[in-house]
């Protein structure tokens, strides 16, 4: 169930959300060893977002996974960030993630739990 959210203060074509997404997918299901049908990516542009105290391009991410490695979170960060970058046109440096590895209990799916 991997899930990966990001929220973006800056307007963003059409054509490089799809490409964002389209891309993240395969390449969190390849970080995970899960297959593409399981990863979701949602990406929401022209966010009320300041960061540093400023309104300069900036993005909130979030990156969920069952039993997500907290030792790979600094590779996932790094991939994460450059595909924000590639695709979106923020910084690395002006990206927040926030990892997470929820209970099974605490995500549904199809009407249940991963529980």
């Amino acid at each position: 169930m991997p899930l990966v959210n990001v929220w973006c203060s800056t307007p963003v074509q059409d054509t490089a959300k799809r490409a964002f997404l389209k891309e993240t997918t395969a390449t969190v299901a390849s970080l995970l060893g899960k297959g593409q049908r399981w990863v979701m990516v949602r990406v929401s542009d022209e966010e009320s977002i300041t960061f540093g105290g400023t309104a300069d391009p900036c993005c909130y991410a979030e990156f969920k996974s069952l039993s997500l490695p907290e030792n790979r979170t600094p590779e996932f960060s790094a991939v994460l960030s450059n595909l924000i970058e590639e695709h979106l046109g923020v910084s690395p440096d002006r990206v927040y993630i926030e990892f997470a590895d929820p209970p099974r209990t605490m995500f549904g799916f199809n009407g249940s739990t991963f529980a």
